[in-house]
């Protein structure tokens, strides 16, 4: 009888007789080794001079067809796995490297309002000691005028007082 055996490990030691099938799949980083074998085993029930070679024939093509396919499984499967472990540790280091752009971005925001904002401050600062300064000015051309306008104003009450008092007396 032909049976069908899996066997995963990282070292085959022996090969027999028996065995007429021996498959290794090329190593995978990070993975285990995937070995099949498929051998004749010895079973007592079998006896040694009834032999039908055609349906063993195709027996045989069927198990090594199987175990062909499953070796291919098995590949395959390692390399979805393979695949689904780099596209995720892609997408995980893709997402923190938006998370630190959006963070840089966040920062560097702040710290153009922050510096904005002290402009505008600073422009306001000067703005309102340019305005104070204005409003003294004014104040003091103000007083400047009004006492010119007092002084203007007696002097000239005091020129017409002479002048009456000189206009009387002749």
């Amino acid at each position: 009888m032909i049976s069908l055996q899996s066997i995963q490990t990282t070292t085959f030691t022996t090969s027999t007789k028996h065995d007429f099938f021996y498959r290794t799949d090329p190593p995978i980083k990070n993975h285990h080794h995937s070995r099949l074998f498929l051998r004749k085993s010895k079973n007592s029930d079998e006896n040694p001079n009834t032999t039908s070679d055609e349906g063993d024939s195709k027996k045989q093509e069927l198990l090594v067809r199987i175990a062909m396919l499953q070796a291919q499984k098995v590949r395959l499967t390692d390399f979805l796995d393979e695949r689904s472990d780099y596209l995720t540790q892609f997408a995980e280091e893709a997402n923190a490297e938006f998370d630190q752009v959006g963070e840089n971005a966040r920062k560097e925001l702040e710290e153009a309002s922050l510096r904005i904002m002290g402009n505008i401050e600073s422009q306001m600062q000067a703005f309102e000691e340019s305005a104070e300064s204005s409003k003294l000015e004014i104040e003091e051309n103000q007083k400047k005028l009004d006492e010119f306008e007092v002084r203007f104003e007696n002097e000239r009450n005091e020129g017409l007082f002479f002048k009456n008092l000189g206009q009387t007396s002749l």
